[in-house]
This record gives C-alpha cells, structure tokens and sequence, in this order.
C-alpha cells in the first residue's frame, strides 16, 4: 500500500495517511455493496486523496468514478476486465497487424497489460506528476478508453524491444510489463491521441464485435462488458463546488485541473499552441537524452588528441578560446559491471587562451598531423567577419612530461585564404597537407613535411587552377570517389558545377594539381542553395554515392531536396525525400535550415548535412537540422534522414529525436559522435540565443538509447609513420584518402557489402569522426571480408595497396598502421574488440564460471573422500589377508 507514498514521509506520516487511505476504500465500497475490492484499487484512491487532500472531496469523485464504466473492473471476477483488455489486441490489429501477429505467435494473453488499466498506470510509473498527468487525460476522455489508447501507444513506441523478445514467453512478458518506464508521459499521451483520431471508438467497438463472441465462447461472459458516456464537467464541478468553501488545497491540483481545462478543450477544437516540435517515433526506435550542456562552446572537430582511441571534441569558446572536451577513459566489461548505470561525461580542458588571438575571431579548426610526429596539430582559421578573408594558422600539439596534450604557440599566419581550404595528403607520404585559393585563379599549396616545425607556402602557376567558388560555400573534398585507387579532387566551381579531377597526386615533376584537365560535374536540376555534399555507399552496393543537399528556391521553405550522382554511370538523380518527422501531426513546413548571416563561426549554406549509419541496420543515415514554419512560428530542431532503400528504392524520411526539446534556441552545428565508443551514434548540437554581439553559444551532448541489437564494423587507418611502437602510434588523427569495404551475410542468409572513405572536405565538415563507422545489421555469424586501401603514391605503376581481414567478430575496431606504406603485407593490423556491456550477459557469465568453480571444488573434495576411502579398503584388505 505504500508504493505512491512520497519519500519524505515520516513514519507517523505514513499510518496516518495509510488510516485515511483505508477508511476511503471502505467507505467507497460501502456505498455500493455490489462492488468488490481488487489488488490495486488502492492505488486508484491514494492519487484522487493526496491530490484533492479533502477526503470528502475525494471519496465524491471515487464514487463518481465507480458508480460509471469504473464499475467493470469491480466485479465478483476479473472477466468483464479481461474482455476490456482484448481490446488491446483489437486496436493494434488495426494499427500494426505484424506485430500482434508475433505477439500471438507466443501464446501471449492480454492480462499483461492488467495493472496498467486497472490503476491506470499508477502501479508502474514512478513518478506521481506523471500519473496525475495520465488521470487528467482518462477523466477528460468520457469513451471511457483512453488507457486502452494509451497502452497500444507504449507498444508502437517500444516495437523494436517487443520484437526482439517474441523469442521467449518470459522474457517477452517481462518486456512487455515494464514498457511504460521506458518513454516519457506526454509522448505516451500524444500517441494515444494520435491513436484515438485515426481510429476512433466507433472503428474499436466494430473491431470487438468481429471478435469479442469468439472469447466470450471460451472464458468470458458475454454481457459483462458495458461502456457507457459521462461528462468531463460533472468531475470538475464536484471539485469546484467542494473547494469553493473549503481549505486552499494542493497548488498543484490547481495546476492538474487547469491542464483538465485545456485538455478537454483541446479534445474538442483539436488545438495546438506555438511549441517546440516533438515526435515519440525515434528513428529504428531510439530515443535521446541531454546527456551534459556546455555553455559558452562552440563545436569545431573532432580528434583523439591523447592517442586513447576515445575521440575529444574541439571547441570554441565564445570568449574566442581552444578548449578541448577530453573523453573518459574507456571502461572494460569488469568495470562496467559496478558503474553501468553511470554515463561519463567529457572534461572541459582549456588549450589555447583567449587572449592568444585576441580580435582575431576565430571562424574555424580542423586538425592533422602536418609535421608527422603522430600527435595531432591544428589548423586555425580566423576573420574579422563572414565575408573577409580566411587567415589560416597551423599550431602544433605536443606531449608534456606526464604525456597529456598541449598547444604549441601561434606562429605567423601562413596564407590567406579566399575559400575555406582542404586537408589533403596530396603526395601520398602519409603527412597532411593544404590546398586552398588563395586569390581568384590562383592556388596554394602547404606541404606537411616530418619533423618540420616551420612551414611554407607554394603558389601554383597561373592558368592551371580554375575558380573555386567563394561566396555561398566553397566546397571541396579529396580521395579515391571512383575507387580506382587514383587520389581525386571535387571542387565547387559555381552555384551547380563541380570540378572533377581524377587524377590529382602532387610528384616532383607535377608540384600542383593540374585543372585543365579536370572534368565538369554539372547539376541538371535547379539550385538555388547548397549544403556541404557527402560520400557514402547509401545504396549499399560497394560504390560510394555523391549526394549533395540544396533547396531549389532561396527560401528553402518548400523546396528542400537531395541529388544523388554516381560516378560509374555519370548521371544525376533525385532522391525521394520526406522531410515531415514520422509521428508529427502540425499543419507547417518543413525544410533544410539556412545557415545565418551572423554566425561567429564559418557554416556551409546548409546546416547539419552529415553522415552515418545512425541504427546500424547497414544503410547509410543523413543528419540535417530542419525548421519548421507555421505561420509566424519558426523553429529549428535536429533531426535524422533514415535511409528507406531496404524497400528497394533509395529514400530519405525524417525522423525527430524523442526525448529532446530544444526551446528557444537556434541550432547552428551538429555532428554525429560516438560517446562510448559501442558503434551508437551519438549528437552533439551548438545552439545560439541572441544575435550579433550578444550571441551566447551552448554545446549539447544528446546521447542515443537504441532499442535494437544491430552491430557495427569500426576501421581506422593510421598514418604508417611509425614502426608499431606505443608511444607513437597516433590514433584517432585524421588521415586522409583511405577507403574500407566490407562483405557478408545478414540474418536472414543475404549477401550484402559497403563502401566507406575517409575522405577530408573543406572545414565546414570538420566535425567528421576519424575512421569509418559501419553499421552491419543483425548477424548470424562472424563478418567475411573486410578490406582497407590506401592511395597509392604512384598509380598505375603499383600494385593496389589494400590489406584484407577474413573473419572478423562483429562490433569490432579494426586498426591498420601501414608501415611500410608501400608494402602491405608488412601493415599491423589490430583487432579491438568492444567491451561486453550487457549486464544480463555479464550476469549468466558470471554465474556460469562461479557454478563452474563450485563442480570443480565439488568434484575434487568427492575425489578426495574416495580416494582416501579406498586407501582404508586397502588398509582393511591388507590386515584381513595377514590375520
């Protein structure tokens, strides 16, 4: 009976209340002798008496509540009860026939669902706001089957966890019985609402009828289930009409009949006022949760800058500072079993004072290894505003004695930039280098050399360049995009028009990239805007795939779109794109965001556009920051672009992210990120308030919850300078130019492969992890082939430089440090496994070798006795024998 008691009760607080609880229960059912009690009606009666505190009042409500369709639940047998959870399975055959298919397929009754309807979730929430939530929405709904809308709607919020449990009847049951836990309130509640408008109470009651005399046959009886109508103002006028005289009672009871107010109206006008937009659908199921908030940073990249394989953030302060989020390190499975339950969050560490670059502001950062000394420098761009120059700075990182990163000290600039530049191994030596315009027509290249701590700018010569495209994004991006092993550039030359040049290794013969030989990639469909493109397999046939995001018209409103190219058959396409969140029901627009005008840091046109397997099922995701116009209301919120090509068919469908709610705010960066190094992708978002001067930036860590049991494939390429030695070995920098493939075959027996690359762009997309993340699906087994290649520094001349792994143990890192970087058969490969960190798991195993342990002493003290029983056979054997 004690379950709902706040925790701050004392002892003498709680008889008391447990006095006043017991003698409402008895005066309910003494008021209606035809009643009778059942294991949970307590909990019913607790809420409406600590609620209304007037025990009067509350018992009136009670016997207002039990005298109508409450009644049925108060029978001599829980028959009409069950008849009335049926009505689960009814509505989810209408919504998600698959489903109850499985469900069925296990034996599983609807009496799972007994103590959710029957306390009206009182029993199974923990929070009481939350409960009284879910009452106000029951006693507005007068069809009296709002908890069966409600309970479906935590089933269609929890398909991926239901499905993966409708192996095993206990294991599905438990499932099943702790959904509720699992979502927040008002998304349950919204869902049901949705739930009850597309299929109203007329649609459920026919749905019954088909069915109901079939049960009723077997178990129930057929005239025990009576729904009937009330009214929503008979409640509130009991509640006005007994407090108008009495104490003021508990303020949040005001506010709880407020919401009934509103609540009800809305149930009439279909209302919905000026609100952040939300969705209770995640994509494959997932939700999210703000995992920590760092006010006044701004995202710039991301780099594993203490060589743990846990990637740190670089940021940005808003003072005009380097900091840099320093991830935890990595727990191992023995660890994970005493804190599982706790998220570690990355440290704030500063690494460059404000006072270093002082009005310079700084527009960007993207990091190397520009001198090849396996720890990680920075590229640092500044400029007084957007349309100024980009004067570009290399500061190089070091280790202190205790082996922790530092910031060398800031040198003179070394160019000046009129597009953002490109990192880019342009000489295949395995130090990064820099290639950017440097005036109209005319080129720069800064070579990365070992050991150097000075570096030098070369012009190219006139003539052989072409236009890189300044104004509006100056894209660019470097590495092998047709998979010949040739090193490739792409360079944004106007609005719709790309430069290709297939061949671009700088030699000592060939100092520069020579354009005039480059060929035109030109958009046959119209662009008004363009975001930052990217390159992936999405359509998971081993090629990478070109897609870029624009909006055809300036405003983006309705008009925001993909185009696809593939370089084998040298044509364009437009990829079907739903950019209206599943499980969103407003009236408004949506659309990719437009960067602003007034951003302190350097922004392609679009914001957000970023990649990655986000539910690990094998097909590529998009990232993209939407807003969404109704009317007057803007609003910017993260979103994720769920690749649909398992239809057969690529195509894109938005999906919101559950659980965030970013009010008042605009969003101006986001990445994906992976927190725990597990394959699960994670976001960070850089928000803005205020404009001009007065922006203030904060950086949020929303950390991804799947639902699914999908794995992932994990490469990274290291640079090959150093000879495997600990101290050097430069994980997490990223290099540039590498591709992975990998092949095998899913659950259900089809083969399948992908395509990644490591391939750097122009800083806007800095914020890209260092090594290729895949997503593989459910397995049945072990992963059959994966293959890395490196450019080669000669091609056509050398043999393909690609190492292969047979056999590989799926959530898996896979590790590759070409050392020799012409020979690789002499590459170390290292396989890292992802630590175990599912504590049922973690459990069986450790109750398994603790059994294990206790046979083994078992059977050597068994072993033991007869042993020594034998020897005193013997011994009696021996005396017989002489007397």
């Amino acid at each position: 009976m004690k379950t709902l008691f706040p925790r701050d009760l004392t002892e003498e607080e709680q008889e008391s209340t447990k006095r006043r609880l017991t003698r409402l229960i008895i005066s309910v059912l003494n008021s209606h002798s035809d009643l009778h009690y059942y294991q949970g009606f307590h909990d019913i009666c607790f809420v409406f008496m600590w609620v209304l505190e007037d025990d009067a009042t509350a018992y009136k409500c009670l016997k207002k509540l039990v005298e109508g369709n409450f009644r049925i639940f108060m029978q001599k047998t829980l028959q009409s009860s069950e008849e009335y959870l049926y009505h689960i399975y009814f509505l989810l055959k209408l919504e998600h026939p698959m489903l109850l298919r499985k469900i069925e397929d296990t034996n599983m009754e609807a009496s799972f669902a007994l103590a959710w309807v029957l306390t009206w979730f009182s029993h199974v929430l923990p929070n009481l706001e939350d409960i009284v939530r879910l009452y106000d929405v029951f006693i507005a709904d007068d069809s009296f089957y709002m908890p069966i809308y409600s309970s479906v709607a935590i089933m269609l919020l929890s398909v991926g966890a239901v499905e993966g449990s409708i192996y095993d009847f206990g294991e599905l049951y438990h499932c099943l019985t702790h959904l509720p836990k699992r979502h927040p309130v008002e998304a349950i509640i919204k869902k049901a609402e949705q739930l009850r408008l597309k299929h109203p109470v007329s649609a459920l009651e026919r749905e019954a009828n088909k069915f109901l005399p079939l049960i009723q046959k077997c178990k129930l009886s057929k005239t025990s289930l009576r729904i009937t109508s009330g009214t929503t103002l008979e409640w509130l006028l009991i509640v006005i009409s007994d407090n108008l005289h009495s104490r003021p009672i508990r303020t949040f009871f005001i506010a709880g009949t407020a919401r009934l107010f509103i609540l009800f109206a809305c149930l009439l006008v279909v209302c919905r006022g000026a609100d952040t937009p939300t969705s209770s659908y995640g994509p494959g199921d997932a939700s999210f949760s703000e995992l920590k908030q760092y006010s006044g940073l701004k995202l710039a990249c991301f780099v594993d800058v203490n060589n743990d394989r846990q990637t740190d953030t670089i940021v940005v302060t808003n003072d005009n500072g380097i900091n840099v989020l320093l991830e935890p390190k990595a727990r191992s499975s023995s660890a994970f079993i005493f804190d599982f339950n706790v998220d570690k969050v990355p440290t704030n560490v500063v690494l460059l004072d404000p006072t270093v670059f002082g009005s310079e502001l700084i527009r960007a950062i993207m990091s190397s290894d520009f001198n090849g000394d396996s720890v990680a420098d920075l590229l640092v761009l500044t400029g007084d505003s957007v349309n100024n120059n980009y004067q570009a700075y290399i500061i190089t990182g070091m280790k202190d004695k205790n082996g922790n990163f530092k910031l060398g000290p800031k040198n003179a600039a070394i160019a000046s930039f009129t597009a953002q530049p490109l990192i880019a191994d342009l000489n295949s030596d395995g130090v990064a280098d820099i290639y950017g315009e440097l005036t109209a027509g005319e080129r720069g290249i800064i070579l990365g050399v070992i050991g150097a701590s000075k570096f030098e700018l070369q012009r190219s010569p006139s003539g052989k360049a072409g236009q890189w495209m300044t104004t509006g994004g100056g894209y660019s991006a470097f590495g092998d995009f047709n998979l010949d092993s040739k090193p490739s550039l792409i360079i944004r030359s106007n609005l719709k028009e790309f430069k290709f040049l297939g061949q671009s290794l700088v030699t000592p013969d060939q100092k520069f990239p020579d354009f005039s030989s480059s060929v035109d990639i030109t958009i046959p469909f119209p662009v008004a805007v363009m975001g930052q493109f990217r390159f992936a397999d999405f359509n998971r046939d081993g090629k990478l795939d070109f897609i870029v995001p624009v909006c055809k018209e300036t405003d983006c409103t309705s008009s925001s779109t993909l185009y696809l190219y593939q370089f084998d058959s040298k044509k364009w396409v437009e990829i079907p794109t739903n950019l209206v969140p599943v499980g969103f029901g407003g009236s408004g627009t949506w659309s990719f965001t437009k960067a602003s005008s007034d951003l302190s840091v350097a922004s392609p046109e679009l914001i957000g556009i970023t990649h990655g397997d986000v539910d690990l099922d094998s097909w590529p995701d998009l990232t993209a920051v939407l807003t969404y116009t109704e009317g007057a209301n803007v609003f910017t919120v993260p979103a994720i672009l769920m690749n649909k090509n398992d239809s057969g068919k690529l195509q894109f469908q938005a999906y919101l992210l559950p659980g965030v709610k970013l009010s008042g705010v605009d969003i101006v960066q986001m990445g994906l990120f992976d927190q725990d190094q597990d394959g699960i992708l994670d976001l960070w978002v850089t928000t803005k308030s205020g404009h001009g001067a007065n922006s203030l930036f904060s950086t949020r860590l929303l950390k991804q919850k799947q639902s699914t049991n999908n794995y992932f494939l994990m490469t990274m390429v290291l640079s090959g300078l150093c000879p495997n030695r600990p101290d050097c070995m430069g994980y997490g920098i990223p290099t540039t130019g590498s591709t992975a493939d990998f092949q095998t075959y899913s659950i259900r027996g089809e083969f399948f492969k992908s395509t990644g690359i490591t391939a750097p762009l122009s800083s806007y997309t800095a914020l890209e992890l260092p090594y290729i993340l895949f997503g593989v699906g459910e397995l049945a087994n072990y992963i059959e082939i994966a293959k890395i290649r490196l450019i080669s520094s000669q091609p056509g001349t050398m043999p393909l430089l690609e190492k292969q792994q047979d056999f590989i143990v799926p959530d898996a890192q896979i590790v590759v440090n070409p050392f020799t970087r012409q020979d690789p058969s002499s590459w170390r490969v290292t396989s890292f496994l992802e630590p175990l960190r599912n504590l049922k798991v973690l459990i069986i195993a450790i109750t398994m070798v603790a059994l294990m342990i206790f046979l083994a002493i078992l059977v050597t003290i068994l072993q033991c006795m007869e042993v020594r029983e034998d020897r005193e056979e013997k011994m009696h054997q021996v005396q017989g024998f002489h007397f």
